[in-house]
This record gives C-alpha cells, structure tokens and sequence, in this order.
C-alpha cells in the first residue's frame, strides 16, 4: 500500500514522495503540469498537496491502466488487446477506457466516512451522466 497507514505500507515514507516527486529538470526546461516520475505519470491537483497518479503500458496483445486518484478511488483495467480502440479513435484500449472511467467515478456518491480505506470500496448508487 502506498498510504499512510503503517500496518499495510510497502514502502516507507521517504521512499513514496521520491517515487512520485518532480525529476529535477534542466536549467532550459519549463516544470510541465504533468510530470513522469519513477514509474508513475503525475499530474498534482491545482492549489493541493494532492496528485492523479497512473502508469499505463501495452504489450503485443494487452494493454493496461492503473490510475491512483487524488481524491481516493484507484482502479486497475487490463485488456486482452492491444490494437486501437476503433479507426476514427487511434488510441489503446486502456488510452480509450480512462476518461469513461474517470466520468463514471465522478457520477458516483462519495462513500460513507467510516468506508474509506476501512474495506474494499464498492462504488454507491450512480447518478446519471452525459456523453
């Protein structure tokens, strides 16, 4: 786990904010609003301490996407294909899937308090959305 809770921590503490700080940059570079780390793609949320982490990958025949959110919801979406997600969309399954999924979380109901982090969360009642 990567959250402050002792009992289920990976890594320790210092090791996590290396593994998603902004690499050092060259004296030319401008800081990008989006930045990759060690491993992880990260985009920080606007006047936060908080980030959207995710790291997405593809070999021939899978592609994959695993999104670490500010607000708590993580999902991971494997796909048994690789090729684009259709002609007029030239883009991976897992490049297709995210924005849905972020829209599909952003419909849902926060979950109860005491819920967050305490057991796996189940998304709540879905409020409709439109395309």
């Amino acid at each position: 786990s990567l959250d402050d809770d002792a009992l289920t921590r990976v890594l320790g503490k210092e090791a996590t904010k290396v593994m998603f700080s902004n690499p050092k940059l060259l004296k030319e570079e401008k800081p990008s609003p989006t930045f990759y780390a060690l491993g992880w793609n990260v985009r920080p949320v606007e006047n936060t301490l908080k980030a959207n982490t995710w790291h997405n990958g593809a070999l021939s025949g899978t592609s994959t996407l695993l999104v670490r959110r500010h607000d708590g919801y993580t999902w991971a979406v494997l796909f048994n294909g690789s090729k684009p997600a259709g002609k007029d969309k030239p883009t991976s399954p897992s490049g297709a899937i995210d924005p849905l999924m972020h829209k599909v979380v952003d419909a849902a109901e926060a979950p109860a308090k005491d819920e967050t982090f305490s057991k796996p969360s189940r998304l709540k009642r879905l409020r409709p959305f439109k395309d």
